[in-house]
């Protein structure tokens, strides 16, 4: 374990915190450094990960030295930072919790509580991206929420992006997809644009609240012809995405919009984008899909290839509707399932008590290479599921 590590293994226990005053004053004993460099903010419950990635690729080919927050990640906790496209050293995180550390301490002290992980790791991402890295663009995606969120401490970003809304998390964002969208609506700010990748009922909600708070709204559901995985834009070019889906579509297109916020970009950069989770190679014939949530598999399931026998290996949260999920992979191909090293992850009795019909897999990797050997041609295994399920697999192979 590294100094880093048990800096954050020691502040497990300091829970979700509710407001930003730990976070703000965190950040104020570190010389605000989240309010020296251009930040695009990116928040919603699906599809952020994605427009990170799109809009990062884009600029970096336009010339810039970009800076991005990924959360969570489907490697180390030091990955979740990326420069110019690559995960910072382990050497480079150390480093910026070095840097932090002072104030973090000051901080507990003061109040006699903790900081939590996510508020270190936060804190850790903007010291790297403003001071370590001197990116000239730092891309940030939320966690779960939006205006209680610690990565929500940005005085005045260049833009900022709303994804899909679901109900995922929503027993923390006020119970109901309402009340989570106007939660993550918090990241809005007077005077900046807002770009909205959003169905027209969230919308609904979101342009509510941009009016109320000054945000320049722009939906961009007219600015591209949803022909996924190719996207036709107005200008006449189509453009083949690396993933498939109506929703990555959508993606990208607030990717352009938004970026277009800090420089020129070109569209056809998009092409190159890697999307670690999201629709991965893994083998031949398989694939990874993060579809974590309801919304995420029913995306998923919209972008599946016809005329393909399907099986689904998956591993999830039993907070998540698991029921529903299954239903959906059940419509279009057979499903495995598997526990996953997570407490929170369903285990093998509880997946037998619920879902008798289902198989256990109780050892995914060689499950997987059985799966490879004896396949055909005309069928598909799509992996998917948990984040942490997904890169237990990736760290398997």
């Amino acid at each position: 374990m590294t100094e880093a590590d048990k800096v954050f293994t020691a502040r497990e226990d300091a829970g979700i915190a509710y407001t930003l005053d730990r976070i703000t004053k965190v950040m104020k004993e570190l010389g605000e450094p989240q309010n020296t460099l251009p930040v695009i903010h990116v928040a919603g419950t699906n599809g952020k990960g994605s427009t990170v990635v799109y809009m990062e690729t884009m600029l970096r080919k336009a010339g810039k030295t970009t800076a991005a927050f990924m959360t969570p990640s489907l490697g180390e906790r030091h990955e979740q930072v990326l420069v110019n496209g690559e995960p910072v050293t382990e050497a480079v995180f150390a480093e910026a919790v070095a840097r932090i550390m002072p104030a973090v301490e000051k901080v507990e002290n003061e109040r006699k509580e903790m900081v939590s992980p996510f508020e270190l790791l936060t804190a850790a991402a903007f010291v790297i991206a403003a001071e370590i890295a001197e990116a000239d663009v730092f891309l940030v995606e939320a966690g779960m929420g939006g205006k209680r969120d610690a990565t929500n401490i940005v005085h005045a970003p260049r833009a900022v992006v709303l994804t899909s809304i679901g109900t995922d998390h929503a027993e923390f964002l006020g119970g109901t997809r309402e009340a989570a969208a106007r939660e993550k609506a918090g990241i809005m700010r007077k005077g900046v644009p807002c770009i909205s990748a959003c169905d027209k009922e969230a919308e609904s909600w979101l342009s509510e609240e941009a009016e109320k708070i000054g945000a320049l709204w722009e939906p961009i559901s007219q600015d591209c012809d949803w022909k996924a995985p190719n996207i036709l834009l107005t200008s006449g070019k189509t453009i083949h995405l690396p993933a498939p889906g109506a929703h990555q579509a959508r993606n990208a297109i607030a990717a352009i919009a938004a970026a277009s916020y800090i420089t020129k970009v070109y569209e056809e950069d998009l092409e190159q984008a890697s999307l670690p989770g999201r629709w991965e190679p893994f083998a031949e014939n398989v694939y990874l899909d993060t579809a974590h949530n309801k919304e995420a598999v029913e995306a998923m399931m919209q972008s599946l290839p016809k005329g393909k026998k399907i099986t689904f290996l998956t591993a999830v949260m039993r907070d998540k509707p698991v029921a529903d999920m299954i239903r959906q992979w059940e419509k279009q191909g057979t499903v495995f399932v598997s526990e996953m090293p997570d407490p929170r992850g369903m285990t093998k009795e509880e997946w037998k008590k619920k879902f008798p019909h289902l198989h256990v897999v109780t050892s995914p990797a060689d499950w997987i290479e059985n799966w490879i050997n004896s396949s055909t041609a005309g069928e598909l295994l799509v992996i998917t599921g948990s984040h942490d399920f997904i890169r237990f697999i990736k760290s398997i192979r």
